[in-house]
């Protein structure tokens, strides 16, 4: 079984994770990834705290494994962000904005620091992602199934 450093980072047993979509899929899929041996997320943009809160609560109730809450950095959601830290979930995954848009405009302080702090397991679904961080699979130079 391949296992990566980021397997004992985020505690899971092996090196998947399923990008935080809130608008595609629910809470099924995530705790499926994460029962699985992954890392489930779920996208939280979008949702209001009492959702957030919630969401994670029913995610808890399918699995006892880790799991992911998903911002896009450049979608302001103080509210929802506050919850999805109240929650504990094992990582906070964030989605960046292309490098044209300006984040000190649209983003939220608070999700900006977070982003950046070493002190709690944090995803960056971007192209050159720093080397213990995940990376998607429209980055260069990740395998796919088939080939590249």
């Amino acid at each position: 079984m391949l296992r990566t450093p980021v397997c004992d980072l985020l505690g899971i047993e092996l090196p998947i994770a399923l990008g935080g979509m809130g608008s595609v899929y629910g809470i099924d899929l995530v705790a499926a990834v994460s029962e699985a041996g992954g890392l489930g997320a779920l996208g939280c943009s979008l949702l209001g705290p009492d959702e957030v809160q919630k969401a994670a609560a029913d995610i808890r109730k399918l699995t006892a494994k880790p799991f992911a809450l998903n911002f896009l950095i450049f979608i302001p959601n103080e509210a929802g962000f506050a919850a999805a830290l109240e929650a504990r979930p094992a990582a906070m995954a964030f989605a960046w904005s292309r490098p044209e848009q300006d984040l000190s405009l649209s983003s939220s302080g608070r999700m900006r620091r977070a982003a950046r702090s070493p002190s709690w397991p944090v995803m960056y679904p971007r192209p050159g992602a720093p080397p213990m961080q995940a990376q998607t699979s429209s980055s260069p130079r990740v395998p796919r199934a088939g080939g590249m």
